[in-house]
């Protein structure tokens, strides 16, 4: 971390090349970037010389959180998870779903979800009154994007054989978009840092645990 400067550059610099990572679902979230001999003016530095890791950090602090509630940024969904397991799950004469390890599953989700939209709407009322923490945003990122990719995997549970749809007319536009959102998502859980990267962060920034 000592040494770093922070140096903004545009992408269409000479010497610069970008070679999408295809994902399983044909998009490209991801790339390998070269820079050979590249240069640029040294006004594009951003903040002091050898002093980029802290601007860097509060880069981070930001992308961990927008990635942390992630769902906001997208479109609202047209079904809940309770939705999808009434609608393709059997359930006994007063409603209740009769499959006890995915009614078990669904309560599970409903209360981590419920937890960390309240934990995060305290962070932000605590940040709003000048005291946020930044260890907050690598355990937002972790628990905001491991709950998602384990709602899709509720879901596409939930759905079964219509969860396996991509692009046939056998399967409704809405069954082929969530088994894109559970193949896609997973990415969430690589991108401004691996889950296994967070954990460590946090192990060693939040809880000041010794490392072995």
């Amino acid at each position: 971390q000592e040494g770093i400067t922070f140096l903004l550059f545009d992408m269409e610099t000479p010497g610069i090349t970008v070679r999408p990572v295809p994902l399983i679902t044909g998009e490209s979230h991801f790339c390998d970037t070269f820079l050979d001999n590249v240069e640029v003016p040294k006004d594009q530095v951003v903040g002091d010389v050898g002093k980029g890791w802290s601007v860097a950090k509060a880069l981070l602090v930001h992308e961990r959180t927008m990635m942390a509630d992630i769902e906001k940024n997208m479109p609202k969904p047209k079904f809940s998870v309770d939705d999808y397991a009434k609608n393709y799950l059997s359930t006994d004469e007063n409603g209740r779903l009769q499959d006890g390890l995915i009614r078990d599953r669904l309560a599970q989700h409903m209360i981590r979800d419920e937890a960390i939209k309240l934990t995060q709407r305290r962070a932000f009322e605590e940040g709003m009154a000048g005291d946020f923490d930044m260890r907050v945003a690598t355990i937002f990122k972790y628990i905001g994007t491991e709950e998602k990719t384990n709602k899709d995997t509720l879901i596409t549970d939930i759905l079964g054989m219509a969860g396996a749809g991509w692009d046939t007319d056998n399967f409704s536009e809405d069954e082929q978009t969530k088994t894109h959102e559970w193949m896609s998502n997973k990415a969430l859980t690589i991108a401004g840092g691996s889950s296994e990267v967070q954990l460590n962060v946090i192990s060693k920034r939040a809880l000041g645990l010794p490392e072995i």
